[in-house]
């Protein structure tokens, strides 16, 4: 292996780590909005 290879098998680890915590971000802050609309519904109903 090269230092080049290895220089880009960082950084494709790099880069899905970074695409992991987005998503895992992204999924909690659309389940914690539909959890209080819901408790909206829950309260006016």
């Amino acid at each position: 292996m090269t230092s080049v290879e290895i220089v880009l098998m960082i950084l494709r680890y790099l880069m899905a780590l970074a695409l992991v915590i987005i998503a895992f971000i992204l999924i909690r802050r659309t389940f914690s909005k539909n959890k209080s609309e819901s408790n909206r519904e829950l309260r006016g109903g």
